[in-house]
């Protein structure tokens, strides 16, 4: 699947948009911080469907829940892969 991030076009792991589209199970948005004491918290936001009826409307929905958190905590963002 392909999607854009901070308005770059990358390549997006299939998995979820076929579990979703399959099961019509939830996705869950889930997130780590760590704190100033190197204490990690998780994160939870609410649950939305990925329900395959709009395919580029269910890669924003998660591009988006990608965009807004990162954008609040790039310092705590590590990308591995050259993506850009």
């Amino acid at each position: 699947y392909r999607g854009t991030l901070f308005g770059a076009d990358l390549r997006i792991f299939g998995g979820p948009f076929i579990v979703g589209r399959k099961t019509r199970t939830p996705f869950l948005p889930v997130y780590s911080l760590r704190d100033e004491n190197d204490r990690i918290a998780l994160y939870f936001e609410k649950p939305f469907y990925l329900d395959g009826k709009d395919l580029d409307q269910d890669i924003r929905k998660v591009t988006d829940f990608f965009e807004r958190n990162i954008g609040a905590h790039p310092e705590q963002y590590l990308w591995s892969q050259d993506r850009w």
